[in-house]
C-alpha cells in the first residue's frame, strides 16, 4: 500500500520507498540512469513505470528524465534513435541481440503555447520539478530515485520523488490532473481519453474538478486524428476495462463527439452499457475452458474489432462498402476492418440461421438440427464464429429474448464439442487424384 510508504513532506516533494523488478527492461533503464548520473546529469526513473509499480502492474518499459540536453545523451551514449529531437526526446540503445533493449531519454522540458492541440510551440529546458509540472495526471507525475553505490551502479530500490499528489490520489483510487485542468485538456486533447483509460484500466474515480473540465473541453476531441484516437481507444477497450470505458465515453459526453450518430441510436449509450457488459462477462467465464487440440477455441480475449462491434452495434451499415468506409473512418487496419465487418455479419447469419430452424427446438438441446443446415455448418465453422455468437448472446441478453439466449448457448456447446475435422470432411478429389488418373498438373 502506498500509504505505508509515505514517510514525510520534503522540500523535494513527498517521499516514498520503492522497488524495482529484476528483468531486463528494469536494469536497462538502471544502467542508462547510472551513466548519465555518472557523466554529471541529474537523472531519474519517470512517468508510467512508476505509476504502474505503484499500482502493481510489471511496466512494460520504463522511460528516464534527464538534465543531460539531447546532444550530450548522444555523445554520452553513441547508440540513439533521435525520436523526437525537437522536443528533447532520444532512444538510447541497450544490449544486443535478445539482451537489446531501448531506453525513451528525455530532457527536463516546459512546454510553451500548444496551437495544434497537441505539440507545444516551443520547449525550454528545465529542472526536474518544472518537467513534472507539465504532465497531465498526477499519477504520472512521479519520478523514482534509485540509489547509488560506491562505484556508480544503481540499486533497485530507492525513494519516489511526488511534487503533485499522485501518491495521495493513487492511495486514494483518485484520477486528477496536474495543475488546472482545462489547461491540460487544451495542451492536448487526447489526454480526454487518456483520463478514460486510465480510470478505466485502474479502477479509479475521476476527481470534480477534472470531470468538469473534461465535460467542458470534449469538443477538443475533433481536433485529434482519428489514428491517435484509435490507438487510444484500442488501450481503453481492453476486457479488464472496455465496460467501465462505455460508461464514462458516456458521462463524459465523448461518445457525443467521437460517434454523434451512434448517441442518436442508443442515447447516453445505455444499450452499449449493458451490451459491453454481458460481453466481457462471457469473455471472463470462457478464460479457463478447456480446450481440445483438435476442437474450436472460444475466445477470451476482446480484440479491438469485437469490442468495437459491441460498442458501435447501434451505428453498423447494414452494407458491405459502408462497413468498410467506417473501417477506413476508424483507421483500422485492413485485417481489423475485415474482421469487424465478418463478426456484425455472422452474428445476424447466425440470428437469421436459428429462427429459420426454430429457436426453441434448438433450446431444448436439438443443436444437431445445425448440422443438417450447411449454411449453419460455415457460419459455425467460421474463425470468427465464437466472436459472433458472444456478441448475439449478448443482444439476445439485452433484449431478454430467452429462447434466443438458450439457442445460441446449446449451439456454442456444439461448437466447443466438434472436431475441426468432422466439419472440414477431407475432399474426395484432389489434385493427387487427378494426377494418378493421368492428368498433367496445370492443364485443364
Amino acid at each position: 500500500r502506498v500509504a505505508d510508504m509515505v514517510s514525510e513532506l520534503q522540500d523535494q516533494g513527498l517521499r516514498a520507498r520503492l522497488e524495482l523488478p529484476s528483468d531486463r527492461n528494469a536494469q536497462a533503464a538502471l544502467e542508462v540512469t547510472a551513466r548519465l548520473r555518472r557523466g554529471g546529469h541529474e537523472a531519474y526513473l519517470v512517468g508510467g513505470c512508476v505509476r504502474d509499480l505503484l499500482l502493481g502492474v510489471c511496466p512494460k518499459d520504463y522511460d528516464v528524465a534527464t538534465a543531460a540536453r539531447p546532444d550530450e545523451v548522444s555523445k554520452l551514449f553513441g547508440r540513439v534513435i533521435e525520436v523526437g529531437i525537437s522536443f528533447g526526446v532520444v532512444r538510447v540503445v541497450v544490449g544486443r541481440g535478445e539482451a537489446r533493449r531501448e531506453v525513451e531519454v528525455a530532457t527536463f522540458r516546459a512546454d510553451e503555447g500548444y496551437q495544434d492541440g497537441r505539440h507545444p510551440s516551443a520547449v525550454r529546458y528545465t529542472s526536474a520539478r518544472e518537467d513534472v509540472l507539465r504532465r497531465d495526471f498526477t499519477l504520472n507525475g512521479l519520478l523514482f530515485d534509485p540509489e547509488t553505490n560506491a562505484d556508480g551502479t544503481l540499486e533497485r530500490t530507492g525513494q519516489v520523488i511526488d511534487w503533485v499528489g499522485g501518491l495521495a490520489d493513487i492511495e486514494a483510487g483518485v484520477l486528477r490532473a496536474i495543475g488546472v485542468p482545462v489547461l491540460r485538456f487544451e495542451e492536448d486533447a487526447l489526454r480526454l481519453l487518456r483520463a478514460v483509460r486510465f480510470a478505466s484500466r485502474f479502477d479509479l474515480r475521476i476527481e470534480k474538478q477534472t470531470t468538469a473540465a473534461i465535460k467542458r473541453s470534449s469538443s477538443g476531441l475533433q481536433r485529434v486524428s482519428w489514428e491517435r484516437v484509435r490507438n487510444e481507444l484500442a488501450g481503453a477497450l481492453s476486457l479488464s476495462a472496455a465496460a467501465e470505458t462505455v460508461v464514462l465515453l458516456g458521462d463524459l459526453d465523448l461518445a457525443d463527439v467521437l460517434f454523434p450518430e451512434l448517441v442518436a441510436a442508443d442515447p447516453g449509450l445505455a444499450r452499449g452499457r449493458r451490451r459491453m457488459a454481458s460481453l466481457c462477462e462471457r469473455l471472463r467465464a470462457q478464460a479457463d475452458s478447456a480446450v481440445r487440440d483438435d476442437g474450436f477455441e472460444p475466445t477470451t480475449e476482446l480484440s479491438l474489432p469485437l469490442s468495437l462491434a459491441a460498442l458501435l452495434f447501434e451505428m453498423r451499415p447494414s452494407t458491405l462498402a459502408g462497413r468498410k468506409e467506417l473501417g477506413r473512418r476508424l483507421k483500422l487496419s485492413n485485417p481489423e476492418s475485415r474482421q469487424l465487418g465478418e463478426i456484425w455479419s455472422l452474428s445476424e447469419n447466425l440470428v437469421k440461421q436459428i429462427a429459420d430452424v426454430g429457436a426453441q427446438a434448438l433450446a431444448e438441446q436439438q443443436a444437431e438440427q445445425a448440422l443438417r443446415r450447411p449454411d449453419m455448418v460455415r457460419s459455425l465453422r467460421s474463425a470468427l464464429a465464437d466472436h459472433a455468437m458472444s456478441l448475439a448472446l449478448a443482444n439476445a441478453l439485452l433484449d431478454e429474448d430467452d429462447s434466443l439466449v438458450l439457442a445460441l448457448r446449446s449451439l456454442a456447446v456444439l461448437r466447443a464439442g466438434a472436431t475441426r475435422a468432422l466439419w472440414w470432411p477431407a475432399p474426395w478429389v484432389t489434385g493427387e487424384t487427378l494426377t494418378s488418373l493421368g492428368h498433367l498438373p496445370g492443364v485443364g
